[in-house]
C-alpha cells in the first residue's frame, strides 16, 4: 500500500560523538549515475560547453556475482568492482531471480475447514463400536481466532536494496576508506541535528552517506548544506517521488513503478548510453559515446517531459536500485561511479540552441539534487580543440574537481588509464577491452532483475547478467 515516508520523522538525535548511519529493520545486508548523460552545453564555445559540464554522476564485474538471499555479503578479501551528469561537453548522467530480495515464508499450516475435517475423522475412529459416527465439535472461538488469522496472513514484502546497503558493516568499510576529519564529522553530525529540529529528518533520509553527499557538495558548510538538501526535498515534493508503494521490490518510490516510457529504444538509437558492470572498487560503471548524439533525432523521438522524466527516473533507479546492488556485491557502502565518455565523432555544430537548453536544464537537476556521485570520470577520443580548451580552463577549477575528470585521446593513450581500474574483460571491445556484450540497449550488473524496467513498469527482465 502506498505510504508517505514524511510519515516517520525522526525525533531524536544521535548520542555524542555518534552518528545514525544505519536504518536496518532486517538484520539483512543509498553519489548518482543518472542513465541519460547530460552532456552539458551553456554557450555558443567550446569553453563555455566544457565549464558547464563538471559532474557527472553514474559496478565490479565481479560483483555480477549473485549473492544470498536478504543475508549480508559475507567478508570481501578485497572490493570487486554508482551518473551526475556534466563534463566537458557531456556528462552521464541479473542474477536470474531476484537474489537481493528477503522474503520471509509463512509458516505451513492447515486451512480451518480441513483442520476440522481431521478432528472429526479422528473422533469417528474413536468411537467406531457407536452405530453413528459423532458429530465434530464446534470449534472453539480461539480457534476460531487462529484459523481467521491464518487465512489471512499475508507474505512479508522484500527488504529493499536501499536498506540492505546501509548494513552496518558495509557503512563501517566505507567509513574506514573515506577517513573522515574530526571537522567533517562534527559537520555531518550538526546538519542532522539541524534537520532534525526542523521536523525534516524522515528514517529514509537517515543514514550517514545522505549526510556526507550534502555537506560534501557545499564544503562542510552546515548552512549551505541544510538550504540545500531543503531545496532538495521541495524539488522532490514537486516530482512527487516521495510517495512510496510496497511490492516485489520492497518500498521504493511509487513514480519508479508507475512510469513507463515505450520511447526508450527510439531514445537509444538516437544517443547510446548504458550502465554497464562494475570497476575494480564495485564503482557501477556509466559509459556514454556522447560524440556520436544525435540531437535532431532524439528530438523527434519523444518530446522535452518524456526525456526528463525518464532521466529523474536512471537518476532514482541509480540511487534506490543500482549502487545499493553494487554495495551488496562489493561488500562496502558504494556511492560513487565511473563514468567514460566517448567523444569520438564530436563536432560543436551538433549542439545547437535547443540542445544546450535541455543538457543545461538535466545537468542542473543532477548537480542540485544528486551531488557527489562520481567518483571518477574518464574522456576518451577527445578531440584536440577540446583537449585545449580543458587545459586552460582545469587550474581554474576546484582541484577536488579537476582531480576527477580525465581527458584523454586515442586508445593507445586512455587504454591504460581504463585498465587500471578496470578489468579487461569487464571493458566493452570498443574501448579496447574484451566484453563483446555490451549493446547499450540492456544493461549488466548486479543490480538487474531487482529493479522495475522503465519500458513496462516490470521486472527489467530485458536486462542481461554477466
Amino acid at each position: 500500500t502506498p505510504s508517505k515516508q514524511d510519515e516517520s520523522p525522526v525525533n531524536s538525535a544521535p548520542a555524542a560523538g555518534s552518528h545514525r548511519a544505519v536504518v536496518d529493520k532486517s538484520d539483512g545486508p543509498a553519489e548518482l549515475s543518472p542513465s541519460p548523460a547530460a552532456i552539458v552545453g551553456g554557450s555558443k564555445s567550446t569553453s563555455a560547453v566544457v565549464q558547464s559540464v563538471l559532474e557527472p554522476a553514474t559496478a565490479p564485474s565481479s560483483s555480477d556475482r549473485p549473492l544470498s538471499n536478504g543475508a549480508a555479503p559475507a567478508e570481501a578479501s578485497a572490493p570487486t568492482s554508482a551518473s551526475s551528469a556534466e563534463v566537458v561537453a557531456v556528462a552521464e548522467m541479473g542474477s536470474q531471480s531476484r537474489p537481493f530480495a528477503m522474503e520471509v515464508s509463512t509458516r505451513d499450516a492447515k486451512p480451518a475447514a480441513e483442520l476440522v475435517t481431521m478432528q472429526s475423522d479422528a473422533t469417528a475412529m474413536d468411537n467406531d463400536d457407536a452405530t453413528e459416527p459423532s458429530a465434530a465439535p464446534e470449534p472453539s472461538a480461539a480457534t476460531k481466532q487462529d484459523d481467521s488469522a491464518i487465512r489471512t496472513t499475508a507474505p512479508t514484502p522484500p527488504v529493499a536494496l536501499r536498506i540492505q546497503c546501509l548494513d552496518a558493516k558495509l557503512i563501517e568499510r566505507w567509513e574506514a576508506e573515506q577517513q573522515f576529519t574530526p571537522s567533517q564529522e562534527e559537520a555531518m553530525a550538526a546538519l542532522r541535528n539541524r534537520l532534525i529540529e526542523h521536523s525534516l529528518l524522515t528514517e529514509w533520509w537517515d543514514s550517514k552517506p545522505v549526510f556526507y553527499r550534502f555537506c560534501q557538495a557545499r564544503q562542510y558548510d552546515v548552512d549551505k548544506a541544510f538550504a540545500m538538501f531543503t531545496d532538495h526535498m521541495q524539488w522532490r515534493k514537486e516530482w512527487k517521488l516521495d510517495e512510496l508503494t510496497c511490492g516485489e521490490f520492497g518500498e521504493i518510490s511509487k513514480f519508479l513503478e508507475e512510469f513507463k516510457f515505450p520511447q526508450r529504444g527510439a531514445v537509444k538509437a538516437a544517443y547510446s548510453y548504458v550502465h554497464h558492470k562494475t570497476d575494480k572498487q564495485g564503482r557501477l560503471i556509466y559509459i556514454d559515446r556522447a560524440g556520436a548524439l544525435d540531437f535532431d533525432r532524439l528530438n523527434k523521438s519523444t518530446d522535452r517531459e518524456g526525456l526528463l522524466k525518464s532521466y529523474v527516473w536512471d537518476c532514482e533507479a541509480t540511487m534506490q536500485f543500482r549502487l545499493p546492488a553494487c554495495s551488496l556485491a562489493a561488500g562496502k557502502y558504494i556511492g560513487k561511479t565511473l563514468t567514460i565518455i566517448d567523444m569520438e565523432d564530436f563536432k560543436l555544430s551538433k549542439f545547437n540552441g535547443q540542445a544546450r537548453a535541455y543538457l543545461k536544464e538535466i545537468a542542473g537537476i543532477s548537480q542540485a539534487n544528486y551531488p557527489e556521485l562520481l567518483g571518477k570520470m574518464f574522456v576518451v577520443n577527445a578531440p584536440w580543440i577540446f583537449r585545449t580548451v580543458w587545459n586552460f580552463m582545469s587550474p581554474l577549477l576546484d582541484k577536488r574537481t579537476v582531480e576527477k575528470i580525465s581527458i584523454l585521446g586515442g586508445q593507445k593513450e586512455y587504454l591504460p588509464h581504463l585498465l587500471k581500474v578496470v578489468d579487461e574483460q569487464d571493458l566493452p571491445t570498443f574501448l579496447g577491452g574484451k566484453d563483446s556484450t555490451c549493446d547499450f540497449v540492456h544493461e549488466k550488473g548486479p543490480w538487474v532483475h531487482n529493479m522495475p524496467d522503465l519500458c513496462s513498469g516490470l521486472p527489467a527482465h530485458g536486462s542481461q547478467r554477466a
